[in-house]
């Protein structure tokens, strides 16, 4: 059986239009939250460990984001990083898949970022 919505329950184009909008909102917002929080772990590792202070892990911050930004343009980034970060320093990543356009495919939330691994 299919329900039916009547037209006039039914959203207006500019109503969906500004539904999908707000919620590519929030979701920048979380993602900005969560790479936000990743980059004070990283510059705390670094500090604690390392003893990088304010001025390098500015420099390390920026680098990062240009890396960041070369991703937009260079269909290739994550094939070429993965080369650099797995093959070359040895680092133990998932590669990145891409999809048939040749974009990025990211892993699930069952799978470790890192190694790939299922979760227990």
């Amino acid at each position: 059986m299919k329900a039916r919505i009547s037209p006039r329950n039914k959203l207006t184009k500019k109503e969906q239009d500004m539904m999908i909008e707000l919620a590519e909102e929030a979701l920048s917002k979380k993602q900005y939250s969560f790479m936000r929080r990743i980059f004070k772990a990283f510059c705390y590792v670094m500090n604690r460990t390392y003893g990088f202070g304010k001025q390098r892990l500015n420099i390390a911050i920026s680098e990062i984001e240009k890396t960041m930004n070369e991703c937009i343009t260079n269909e290739m980034f994550w094939e070429q990083l993965d080369r650099v970060v797995i093959d070359e320093i040895g680092l133990d990543f998932v590669r990145e898949t891409t999809d048939k356009d040749g974009k990025a495919v990211f892993t699930d939330g069952d799978t470790e970022i890192f190694t790939g691994k299922k979760k227990a």
